[in-house]
């Protein structure tokens, strides 16, 4: 990488950010849902620990959540990022933490919630997603389908949030069921909104 080849001792560093909302002051006092895949689940570790350092020291002074439900998408058990530190922290703090995988990996049979997710399925794990806020971490192909079954459930768009890999990044989803389906929803920024004809 640039950092390693080519900087030196001396050189200057300028740090920006960061951007957008993707954290418990949106609705705090709010239950929320993490959606990740792969190394998505990294901010979501993050604010998992934050969330039960500030409420083992007795901390209120800032915004949490009152309850946090994260479901994470993996190919195998052996593909489950950070998995005993995540399934550490479930269980405490009204907070858990529902592994999915697709299929067994060389050393564990997958005893839990298998196969690809689908919006029935998260309908049945959490089935107030409705009201909870969401936060929406992975692939580009994961969020957009995460983001469609979102529509589906009924969610309102500024209740679902996205850290994206690519900054700048537009993720577009079908149309709510009944809406007008050359009206795709597009996804910019920390919200999603729906697309104007021309795309913006």
């Amino acid at each position: 990488t640039f950092l390693h080849e080519r900087f030196r001792v001396g050189d200057t560093v300028r740090a920006d950010g960061p951007y957008g909302v993707f954290g418990s002051d949106v609705r705090p006092g709010a239950g929320a849902l993490y959606l990740s895949a792969g190394s998505g689940v990294t901010p979501f570790l993050s604010m998992m620990r934050a969330r039960r350092a500030l409420l083992a020291s007795g901390e209120r002074s800032l915004p949490l959540w009152s309850s946090v439900v994260h479901v994470h998408a993996a190919h195998t058990p052996a593909d489950l990022v950070h998995r005993q530190e995540v399934t550490a922290l479930s269980g405490h703090d009204e907070t858990t933490f529902i592994p999915v995988c697709s299929a067994d990996s060389a050393a564990e049979v997958w005893a839990g919630v298998r196969g690809r997710l689908t919006s029935e399925k998260l309908r049945v794990l959490v089935p107030d997603v409705a009201d909870r806020e969401v936060f929406v971490c992975g692939p580009t192909a994961y969020m957009e389908a995460a983001l469609a079954m979102l529509v589906e459930l009924g969610v309102p768009h500024a209740r679902i949030h996205t850290e994206s890999y690519v900054f700048g990044e537009t993720v577009r989803v079908p149309a709510a069921e009944g809406a007008d389906r050359g009206s795709p929803v597009a996804l910019a920024g920390p919200t999603v909104r729906p697309a104007t004809d021309d795309g913006a």
